[in-house]
């Protein structure tokens, strides 16, 4: 964030407006709230885990910028292994079951959506079980958190820096992804869907030209089904539980998923490719 606040023009005004946007959406989600250090026990202050923001361009499939993301992160190195309770193992999709997937929506000529859900980990909640984690903001962060609440200042050590006690999961934590991954599945399983047997994140519901299916890749979902009403349905449920200001989904023929364009072409086939990538 330092470097990148560094460049000149509207350059540095979009990653400005990139890490303001990151840092309102945690505090919006009541993700934490600021704590002064001398309230900690001598656990919690060696527990206390450093967070760094980080500025990239996002580019889709084609090579064109979307946008400038920021992104706070915690250092889950510095967390201890032994202080963790939880089952800590998060599965991806296999490339094989997005492949193969494409293959079924395109000879079924399947309906297809794809969706994104902003600021994932944010929807989790932090497990008691867990015991409290403590983050660490910079000064450059600290400063930028002031710009949205001011009143966080009485918490500001004098070095420029703030701690502040998590409510909810942060992308970094060893925790985060299995948090998601619970919070996920259980929206899911709440709709009727069940995972499939030959991958965890590949999840189904009904069968033959009734079936709908879903499959994901921690926040990145691909949705297929001849009944055009479930995957309707299945996008309200989404808005419903995660809201509406968090969810991106796309329909067509058209779809950009885990880097790759796949191009769906009416005839039973799908194209795909990774212009951008190459």
């Amino acid at each position: 964030i330092k470097a990148a606040l560094r460049q000149k023009g509207t350059k540095g005004e979009r990653v400005m407006a990139a890490a303001i946007d990151e840092l309102k959406q945690i505090d919006d989600k009541g993700s934490w709230k600021p704590v002064a250090k001398s309230s900690l026990s001598r656990q919690e202050l060696k527990g206390i885990v450093r967070t760094f923001m980080f500025v990239i361009d996002k580019f889709t499939p084609a090579g064109e910028v979307i946008k400038v993301k920021a992104r706070l992160v915690a250092m889950g190195n510095m967390q201890d292994p032994s202080s963790i309770a939880m089952d800590t193992s998060a599965p991806t999709v296999d490339i094989t079951s997005v492949l193969a997937m494409a293959a079924i929506s395109a000879m079924e000529k399947r309906h297809v959506m794809t969706c994104d859900v902003g600021g994932a980990f944010l929807h989790t909640v932090w497990p008691k079980t867990e015991g409290r984690q403590i983050v660490h903001l910079d000064k450059v962060n600290t400063s930028i958190l002031l710009q949205i609440k001011p009143e966080y200042k009485q918490f500001v050590a004098a070095d420029g820096t703030i701690l502040m006690d998590l409510e909810r999961g942060l992308y970094g934590l060893v925790q985060s992804a299995r948090l998601w991954y619970n919070r996920l599945v259980e929206v899911l399983q709440k709709e009727g869907y069940q995972a499939n047997p030959a991958d965890p994140c590949v999840f189904n519901k009904g069968s033959a030209a009734n079936q709908s299916t879903v499959m994901f890749h921690v926040d990145d979902l691909s949705c297929s089904s001849h009944d055009m009403k479930m995957l309707k349905r299945l996008e309200e449920l989404l808005i419903s539980e995660f809201g509406k200001e968090h969810i991106k989904c796309v329909w067509g023929m058209d779809h950009s998923y885990l880097g790759m364009r796949f191009l769906y072409m009416g005839d039973g086939t799908v194209r795909v490719s990774m212009t951008g990538y190459i």
